[in-house]
């Protein structure tokens, strides 16, 4: 009877370890990470998202490969300040905002496209958000028109929330969102 017991004990460790693990597998992705710095991963380029779970484990994500973009979780390149920390940015890469999760940095996005450029048009909001001297911005236009099927002329205040979203989809497109691999574990 003991050794039955025993046996059992094991069997219930082992599973509530398994359910622990699978837990952590798939919350990470709707997790809302508290701090994000840029580190090397498997010799790749990454970024490390931490969440303290309790005063000695922490939850990690690893975002590795992929493009800058994707492992920021920043579909808009927003550079880091104080419009990216207000709307969420936990860290940075050096230039660009460490957004906690992928909806925190596309909100964040779009809250900038909706509110600072609001009564621009596509082409002028272009010239401000990716300026000549540091992009081809005429390109970026005639990119952004042939995805949208939308005019360069069209005021961003006139767009509904299809053609807004069509843009927002552009624009991560053209910046090179790219996916790469992630890999979650509980440390400590």
């Amino acid at each position: 009877m003991k050794k039955l017991l025993e046996i059992n004990k094991r069997k219930l460790m082992v599973t509530i370890t398994a359910l622990f693990m699978l837990i952590v597998s798939a919350t990470a992705f709707a997790t809302t990470y508290t701090t994000a710095y840029s580190t090397t991963y498997n010799g790749q380029i990454a970024v490390r998202y931490e969440l303290n779970i309790d005063s000695s484990r922490k939850l990690v994500s690893i975002n590795y490969g992929g493009s800058r973009s994707w492992r920021n979780n920043n579909p808009g390149n927003l550079k880091y300040g104080s419009f990216a920390s207000s709307n969420g940015a936990i860290g940075t890469d050096g230039q660009f905002a460490i957004f906690p999760n992928y909806d925190t940095g596309y909100n964040a996005k779009k809250t900038l496209i909706t509110t600072t450029y609001r009564d621009y048009t596509i082409e002028a909001m272009m010239n401000k958000y990716a300026p000549p001297s540091e992009n081809d911005t005429a390109a970026y236009i005639r990119y952004i028109v042939s995805k949208t099927g939308m005019p360069a002329s069209t005021y961003i205040r006139d767009m509904n929330s299809s053609q807004l979203n069509s843009l927002l989809d552009a624009m991560k497109q053209y910046e090179g969102f790219v996916v790469g691999s992630t890999t979650t574990f509980v440390e400590g």
